[in-house]
C-alpha cells in the first residue's frame, strides 16, 4: 500500500490530536482516580468505626489493590494513546501489511485510539507472527518429506513377505 503525502499529513494531524487529548485528559484521570481512592478510604473508616486495626488493614489492602491493579490496568486500557505509543505501534506493524491496514483503518476512523485498541493491534501482530511461524514449520516439514521421498526412491524396495527375496 502506497501512502500519499496527504495521507501522511492526515496521520501527523491525528497524532497531534491524540497528543493534545492525552495531555488534556491526564490530569482529569488523575483527579478522578485520587477522588475514588479517597472516597473508598473514607467509607472504610466509616464502616469499621472504632476498630483501628481493621481500619488500618482495610486501608492498606485497598491501597495495595489500587496501586497494583487499577493504576496499571485502567490507564493501559481506557486512556487515550499518546503520540509516542502510536508511533511505536506504527513501527511494530511496518512488516505486517494486514495489521498495518487495521491500524490505518482505526486511525482514519475518527475515534480516539485507546489502550484497548493498542492491545488489539498487538494481539493481531502476535497472531500474524504465529501464523508465519506455522507456515515456516510446514515448509520445513514439506521439504523434509520431499527429501525423504527422493532418498527412499533410490533404495530398492524389500519384500515384506518372508523368503520372497530368496526365490529365484
Amino acid at each position: 500500500m502506497i501512502m500519499s503525502k496527504s495521507d501522511a499529513d492526515k496521520i501527523v494531524l491525528i497524532l497531534n490530536k491524540h497528543e493534545q487529548a492525552c495531555r488534556r485528559l491526564k490530569p482529569v484521570y488523575t483527579v478522578l482516580e485520587l477522588a475514588f481512592w479517597i472516597s473508598v478510604v473514607l467509607l472504610i473508616i466509616y464502616i469499621s468505626g472504632n476498630n483501628y486495626v481493621l481500619t488500618a488493614f482495610l486501608c492498606f489492602a485497598w491501597t495495595v489493590f489500587w496501586v497494583l491493579f487499577l493504576l496499571h490496568y485502567f490507564p493501559k486500557v481506557f486512556f487515550i494513546l499518546d503520540r509516542q505509543s502510536l508511533l511505536n505501534l506504527m513501527d511494530a506493524t511496518k512488516d505486517s501489511p494486514d495489521v498495518k491496514q487495521e491500524l490505518l483503518n482505526r486511525l482514519f476512523s475518527g475515534k480516539r485510539m485507546t489502550g484497548r485498541d493498542e492491545m488489539d493491534i498487538c494481539r493481531l501482530l502476535r497472531t500474524n507472527e504465529e501464523e508465519k511461524i506455522r507456515q515456516s514449520e510446514l515448509n520445513i516439514i514439506r521439504n523434509f518429506i520431499d527429501e525423504q521421498q527422493l532418498t527412499n526412491s533410490d533404495i530398492p524396495k524389500k519384500s515384506t513377505v518372508l523368503n520372497e527375496d530368496k526365490k529365484g
